[in-house]
């Protein structure tokens, strides 16, 4: 065909107004195709409080992308108690793909676990719902031996325990007399309150009851006529006769720190150093701590301790002084907590904007204006 009139020999012919040029080829894909993820949930074998999961298997999963890899997959899990934490994917022998993970429940139930898995590379996902049942963490239960004065009413503590026990935990104790009583739940042990009506020896039994366990100790209650020398700890009836005390009175105020003397005592062996004693404090508001043990002269010691009372009132300390193994020494006083003082509001001083000056600049430049 000839050439249009204007059209150089050689040239395609030109492109109607509003057509579509011919369109490119497509690009080599940069990704490999898509897929879907099909992920099941596990039933984890049942663990126990404050002991970790590691590495347990939480999910299993396929992928319909034939060329998907374990390093396409990401996973997270949410353990159900509040703690999340990232997923290992493995291959599985046979196809397919697991998701594990590791995580310690500090608290006991059956919690549910869910797992979510992204194929980064495809942008498909998958979530998968799982679950595990926790059991409470075992609680020993350590009894402590009682010596008591028939006829004289008596509060110490009983048993020590080797786990934090959470609220909601109950005692009793049984005294063997014929009486039960319930105790008093503190976090690391138990206290209770009796008077024995008659001289003998007793067996004693504590019931721990914890998220429906019962866990047990007995110890053996020894109890006297009423000593006549001039102190229960100088007679017989201590475990170490050596060891007297006095607690110390404490004021403290609620929300401030005390920090100070929460008991005083005598070693008359008088062959002890402060290395050879332990000591614990109960700050009679549920909280125990560690007394810190000091050694004067004579045969003298102190006892200090650390402590934040939240609330204003009257507490009873007990602080348990502990030798070696060889014996113990209980000390109850009173802790009398202040209200915080209240400090009054000091509004921040007004500070009033400058008049302005008639002396200088426009003001100036206008009184000058109206002299002339």
């Amino acid at each position: 065909m000839p050439p249009l009139a204007g059209q150089a020999t050689g040239q395609s012919p030109p492109t109607p107004h509003g057509s579509v040029p011919p369109a490119s080829p497509p690009a080599a894909p940069t990704s490999t195709p898509g897929g879907s993820i099909s992920a099941e949930g596990e039933t984890l074998a049942a663990g126990k409080q404050g002991a970790a999961l590691t590495n347990v298997v939480v999910a299993t999963f396929t992928d319909t992308n034939p060329f998907s890899q374990v390093s396409d997959f990401q996973a997270s899990i949410t353990w159900g108690d509040g703690g999340t934490s990232y997923g290992v994917v493995t291959a599985v022998a046979g196809g397919g793909y697991q998701v594990q993970g590791s995580h310690t429940y500090t608290a006991a139930d059956t919690f549910s676990i869910s797992v979510d898995i992204t194929d980064v590379v495809s942008g498909s996902s998958g979530t998968a719902d799982s679950s595990v049942t926790i059991a409470p963490a075992p609680v020993t239960v350590t009894g402590y031996n009682i010596q008591a004065i028939a006829g004289n009413s008596f509060s110490t503590v009983v048993a020590g325990l080797s786990e934090t026990v959470p609220a909601g935990t109950s005692a009793t104790i049984n005294w063997g007399d014929g009486t039960t009583d319930a105790a008093q739940v503190n976090e690391t042990s138990i206290r209770g309150a009796h008077d024995y009506e008659s001289v003998g020896s007793f067996g004693v039994t504590i019931t721990v009851s914890e998220a429906g366990r019962d866990y047990t100790a007995t110890a053996t209650a020894t109890v006297e006529p009423a000593p006549t020398t001039e102190s229960l700890w100088n007679s017989t009836l201590g475990v170490d006769a050596a060891l007297t005390g006095d607690p110390i009175t404490i004021a403290a105020t609620e929300f401030a720190d005390y920090n100070g003397q929460v008991a005083t005592f005598h070693d008359a062996s008088l062959d002890s150093s402060a290395l050879g004693f332990s000591a614990t404090i109960e700050w009679g508001d549920g909280i125990e701590s560690p007394g810190q043990v000091s050694a004067e002269s004579g045969g003298n010691f102190t006892i200090s301790g650390d402590h934040v009372y939240t609330t204003q009132g009257t507490d009873l300390v007990t602080v348990i002084v502990e030798k070696g193994g060889v014996g113990k020494l209980v000390l109850d006083g009173i802790a009398t907590v202040a209200y915080a003082p209240s400090v009054p509001y000091t509004p921040p001083p007004v500070v009033l904007p400058s008049p302005p000056s008639f002396f200088g600049g426009r003001h100036s430049s206008l009184l000058q204006e109206y002299h002339c």
